[in-house]
């Protein structure tokens, strides 16, 4: 008998929507599984019941042939005794008309037993049916999971998302006083932009006074520095020359500084923009190769795309059997950490893949040894991982207090960033925690380590960039907030330049890339190690290409959604890459 599921026990108060789709979901499942028992069970009463009715039809046929038998032996010998006589009796005529009777019952049976061998028939069709509905019922099974898992996985970022919503959630006197402290900040700031200014042109000054000593010109530069000295600060004490400090901020590392020479080229315009980069798929993954000219990126398409710095087309692409969240590669080898719990390597000469499980949650942080023979990854389930890619096993497991958003290996240094807006540093030798600091008020969403090792760069949510010393970890060197920075998203990433002088981070809010120094330049006291770095300090490049063939509309070359994803690559002059919202790739220059 068919079941009822439409009937529900009705409840006090509205369930929510979360767990309204739950229950219709199993309802659903429900359904599903009990359609095919059901039908199987009534096939098999209609089948049973014909098999009975069969058996008694066949064994009142055997009998009748019997009869048939009897009664024809019988009209054989009333033939052969009708012989003898010339007058037909009753008798005869009775054994006819029972004679033809039973011709109408056997013409009946054989009926039936045609109507026996369709309804065999029949149960044949009913069994492939059956099959059939069996087949279809373990697919939606699967399907079924597949949802259940998704749904789970959308439940866990709500429920992580809720919390974070009740943790940072201010009173409104709490927001009084933090507009009150951002409006002192911001005199404080426009105060310290006019001190650097000053600094500047006196620097700027004492460098020509120098070079005009150096010529020859010493009294006649000491001269002038000391009236420039009195005039500027307006008293009438004569200062005597001192060493210049060729350090532009004063509270930089001298082993951190970079020299001018070193620097290179800043990216200055985005040279190549990709719309729809994975065919309308959001996009995850971003890293770049070692040759400098080539760079990978994957999205919801559960595919990754090997594109060429050149060329707007991608070289080559290839399945990642599920959605791959973070990638990293060292020389032809590429690392994915995957949405469903895996961790997959390819080899991008021929293709072949490894897979390592051992998480139980998403994997959303990927980094690969130079060697290729190591890797590290981070899960949403408050684990690090250190792989032996070989024997495709864990070496390590790093437990987390709190859910970690990425990680960074620098030798035998592991950096990670978590949910709980703290960097950890771990020892990969001893699997301990080395270092902690809470670096952001919010959840820190990304950490990237200079090539050199010196610097320690973070990022929150809380829309700052923290950057410290890397060996020296509870040494903060400055922080900078950015006006037009907005980090909206936990996976939202930035880049480190191979000298190390700037990093490149998406605006969150526009489709601009801000480039922003990490040398110590614009930088204001030397006592403020928290301070925010000067708007001189900060270059926005908008994506935007003029005439490009991407486009053909008046906002031609340009995109739309906000930047939230950079890398860089690890050689001087390798390109600076970045993805979008909009589902484009940008390449800069």
């Amino acid at each position: 008998m068919p079941i009822d599921l439409s009937v529900t026990v009705p409840s006090p108060t509205p369930a929510p929507q979360w767990l309204q789709d739950i229950e219709n979901q199993l309802l659903i499942r429900n359904a599903v599984e009990l359609k095919p028992s059901q039908l199987i069970f009534d096939s098999y009463t209609t089948l049973h019941a014909s098999v009975l009715h069969l058996q008694a039809v066949e064994d009142e046929r055997q009998q009748l042939r019997m009869e048939q038998s009897r009664l024809t032996e019988r009209v054989r010998e009333l033939e052969r005794a009708a012989a003898n006589t010339s007058v037909q009796t009753s008798r005869e005529r009775e054994l006819e008309a029972k004679k033809d009777a039973l011709q109408d019952q056997l013409q009946l049976y054989t009926q039936r037993e045609s109507d026996y061998y369709k309804g065999l028939a029949e149960m044949t069709a009913l069994k492939e049916k059956k099959e059939k509905l069996e087949l279809r019922s373990s697919k939606l099974e699967a399907e079924l999971e597949q949802r259940t898992a998704e749904l789970q996985l959308l439940h866990k970022e709500y429920t992580s998302l809720r919390d974070e919503y009740s943790r940072v959630r201010l009173t409104v006197s709490e927001a009084d006083r933090y507009l009150r402290d951002v409006k002192t900040a911001n005199e404080k700031i426009a105060q310290l932009q006019y001190r650097i200014v000053a600094l500047e042109s006196e620097v700027n000054m004492l460098r020509r006074r120098l070079q005009a000593a150096l010529q020859g010109d010493i009294a006649a530069a000491v001269d002038e520095n000391a009236s420039a000295n009195a005039n500027e600060d307006g008293e009438g004490t004569a200062m005597t020359p001192s060493p210049i400090c060729r350090n532009s901020s004063l509270h930089t590392d001298p082993h951190t500084a970079i020299s001018s020479n070193s620097l290179g080229a800043e990216p200055s315009r985005a040279s190549m923009i990709i719309p729809e980069a994975h065919s309308g798929s959001t996009l995850h993954g971003l890293c770049v190769l070692d040759d400098g000219k080539h760079f990978l990126t994957s999205g919801t398409d559960k595919h990754i795309r090997l594109w060429n710095r050149q060329s707007a087309q991608a070289e080559k692409y290839f399945s990642s059997n599920s959605i791959a969240l973070a990638l990293d590669s060292s020389s032809h080898y590429l690392l994915a950490g995957c949405a469903d719990h895996v961790v997959r390597f390819w080899d991008l000469n021929s293709l072949r893949a490894l897979e390592m499980t051992g998480h139980t949650e998403k994997v959303v942080a990927a980094c690969l040894s130079s060697s290729a023979q190591h890797a590290f990854t981070a899960s949403s389930d408050s684990t690090i991982k250190l792989w032996d890619i070989r024997r495709r096993e864990s070496l390590r497991t790093l437990l987390c207090q709190s859910t970690c958003n990425d990680v960074t290996v620098v030798g035998d240094t592991v950096f990670s960033a978590h949910y709980n807006g703290k960097i950890t540093v771990w020892d990969r030798r001893t699997a301990t925690r080395s270092g902690e600091v809470v670096a952001h008020q919010r959840v820190a969403t990304c950490v990237r380590v200079s090539a050199n090792g010196m610097l320690c760069v973070s990022m929150g949510k809380d829309n700052i960039i923290s950057v410290r010393d890397a060996r020296v970890f509870t040494k903060v060197l400055f922080s900078t907030a950015p006006e037009q920075l907005t980090v909206m998203m936990n996976w939202a990433r930035l880049a480190i330049a191979p000298t190390g002088h700037l990093c490149a981070v998406g605006s969150g809010r526009s489709s601009d890339l801000l480039l922003i120094r990490l040398d110590g330049r614009g930088q204001g006291d030397a006592e403020a190690t928290d301070s925010i770095s000067s708007p001189a300090s900060v270059k926005v490049l908008k994506a935007f290409v003029p005439g490009s063939p991407s486009y053909s509309n008046q906002d031609s070359g340009s995109i739309k959604g906000p930047i939230f994803g950079t890398a860089w690559g690890a050689n001087e002059g390798g390109p600076l890459v970045s993805i979008s919202d909009d589902h484009s790739v940008q390449v800069w220059e």
